[in-house]
């Protein structure tokens, strides 16, 4: 992964299935997945003491919580779809408390 021939494209596997325009795709092109070199160095070190182990176990228990209260949400319910009701607002809900972002922050940023 230190190798610079290697780079990233996150944009890449929307072409791969034929997105080449529109908002995600907009969205897939400037996201830090698909900028490389020096702009993806500069951009990661202002985000990666975010991400550190330690960061991440404080999220552990808030993560916890969310999950059991979706999936008892989703198993009260006759029908369900696990994207819509559990992957989507999990994560809005727990970025949320891992950015200090609130959930209509993130959602509100996130392309429609």
């Amino acid at each position: 992964l230190n190798d610079p021939r290697l780079l990233a494209s996150f944009a890449g596997m929307f072409e791969a299935v034929g997105v080449t325009s529109g908002p995600l795709w907009e969205h897939a092109t400037t996201a830090l997945l698909s900028v490389n070199g020096e702009e993806h160095h500069r951009l990661r070190s202002l985000v990666a003491g975010s991400f550190t182990p330690r960061a991440a176990e404080r999220l552990r228990p808030i993560a916890r919580e969310t999950a059991v209260s979706l999936v008892e949400e989703l198993a009260s319910n006759d029908t369900g779809d696990l994207i819509a009701d559990f992957a989507v607002p999990y994560l809005i809900k727990t970025l949320s408390h891992y950015t200090g972002f609130t959930e209509a922050e993130l959602v509100a940023s996130y392309p429609a």
